[in-house]
């Protein structure tokens, strides 16, 4: 097509120009062909943060995203809209530019999509200017090379280096890095230390899979703070005893926390079923119980899809969407159940799956390796012919949410009545973004919502006057968010 050929031209003559006429430059912006609308989206000093806001707000042709990503000292308020979109690869472009200005709460909010988005994890090891929290967080979810990288770079603080330090000494604890001084070294494991993937029964294996689940995943949340259990860890045992212990001792854990009469899972080891004793410490004060056959079902799922044959850690990873080096190389980032439980922390799943050992869904391999399988009555529940409840207070979930909800209010200003309009507000946005399945932030993100807070609009038009609020989230969500506002939210 001559005239695409002439449009090209004259893209990539005016795409350095300061000079350039304005409109003519927004035209070829607008183009629908990536090669006639890409150089001047990268490149032109023309464009405004403005004009690149609306395109972005915009429906654009394939690449166009990636190519204002990749733009010289890329603005906030354009970062910003670029994370908006959801778009990966133009996050992972953003990512990359290092001369783009991304605010920490931005960084913030891409880290926490990070373990299900691969692509970003490079781009995110070598972001300049990383501060200690941003660095902790990302040492937790990159795989061993790419957290030896992060290890090696220069232009960190002291602060972020030891925050790194720590993550990596938990990790080795926690059996997820197989040998941390290869990875600094660079050199490639020895085959014969490979565990054997190619064999899904592991018949021909050296090791079992749980075998690498030093740590099962199942200690006690109490413990956080204490390297060695005094009885696992006695250094006159061998390194089978030790395992073995430890696997006794989650079993352990998993009684104290059972939510049923003490007397009833004890007997039952012995075949014999009985009613509720009423006088044990559950019968005599009971807990408060939730219903948690979701999350059992989802848990059950991970330990199916690999195999039923990966000690609880793994599992961990699995439902939390991580990169380690043991989930990628047995390929369970392509499992259904991978990432489907990303919304509880590690202490939290650790207790249900200890839960659901306790209460007979899941067994635990305590003379093997540790592996979990399912029980047929954990089969039962994967049908929908059981229900799973479970006792919520050993979960000890985090606050995070109503912190985070302080923070933007004071750093925005609010008073304390709109605080609590905000923090409706997000919970609102939670619920549209695991109903649609994407992050809270591609709903709206924080600034729109303080905004909202901040103005509160009574009507369609006046909505439309919040930050970021274009025509199609007009359309999606303004009757919801306006009844909130109004107060005739459900």
């Amino acid at each position: 097509d001559q005239l695409v050929r002439v449009r090209q031209i004259l893209s990539e003559t005016l795409k350095d120009s300061a000079g350039a006429p304005q409109h003519i430059v927004e035209k070829l912006a607008l183009d629908k062909e990536i090669t006639v609308c890409g150089p001047v989206l990268e490149h032109s000093p023309v464009l405004t943060d403005d004009f690149l806001m609306s395109v972005l707000n915009s429906e654009t042709v394939q690449g166009a995203l990636m190519a204002i990503s990749r733009r010289v000292a890329l603005g906030q308020d354009v970062a910003d809209a670029i994370v908006d979109t959801g778009d990966s690869e133009a996050v992972a472009e953003l990512l990359g530019n290092e001369s783009a200005q991304i605010r920490e709460e931005t960084l913030d909010r891409i880290v926490d999509q990070a373990p299900g988005q691969p692509g970003w994890h490079g781009p995110l090891v070598k972001r300049p200017r990383l501060k200690m929290n941003a660095s902790r967080r990302i040492a937790e979810i990159v795989a061993g090379p790419l957290l030896a990288e992060l290890k090696k770079r220069t232009d960190l603080d002291r602060d972020a280096l030891a925050a790194i330090d720590e993550v990596i000494q938990r990790r080795l604890d926690g059996g997820e890095l197989a040998d941390i001084a290869d990875f600094w070294s660079g050199r490639p494991r020895p085959a014969a230390e490979e565990p054997g993937l190619e064999d899904p029964r592991w018949a021909n294996s050296r090791k079992h899979p749980a075998a690498d689940d030093e740590d099962s995943g199942l200690e006690d949340p109490r413990w956080a703070n204490s390297r060695k259990n005094p009885v696992a860890d006695d250094e006159e045992s061998g390194p089978e005893r030790k395992r073995r212990e430890h696997k006794r001792l989650d079993a352990l854990v998993g009684y104290c926390e059972s939510p049923e009469c003490r007397r009833r899972p004890l007997l039952a080891y012995f075949g014999e079923t009985i009613e509720p004793c009423g006088n044990c410490d559950v019968c005599i004060d009971p807990v408060d119980m939730a219903d948690g056959t979701e999350h059992g079902v989802k848990a059950l799922k991970a330990v199916h899809g690999s195999g039923q044959m990966y000690g609880a850690a793994h599992i961990v990873d699995i439902l939390r969407g991580m990169q380690t080096e043991k989930l990628l190389k047995a390929g369970h980032d392509k499992l259904p159940a991978y990432g489907a439980g990303a919304e509880l922390r590690k202490q939290e799943w650790a207790s249900i799956i200890r839960q659901l050992v306790s209460a007979g869904f899941l067994r635990l391999d305590v003379q093997g390796y540790g592996g979990l399988g399912i029980t047929p009555k954990g089969e039962d529940l994967m049908r929908g012919e059981e229900t799973f409840r479970y006792r919520q207070d050993t979960l000890k979930k985090s606050r995070a949410s109503t912190r985070r909800t302080r923070d933007l209010a004071a750093d925005a200003d609010l008073p304390e009545a709109d605080t609590a309009l905000l923090n409706e507000l997000r919970a609102l946005r939670l619920s549209f973004a695991k109903e649609r399945g994407v992050p809270a932030y591609v709903v709206f993100t924080d600034r729109t919502l303080v905004d909202m807070a901040r103005r509160k609009p009574a009507t369609i038009d006046e909505f439309a006057e919040v930050h970021s609020v274009g025509a199609s989230k007009l359309r999606d969500f303004a009757e919801p968010f306006l009844a909130v506002v109004n107060g005739n939210g459900q």
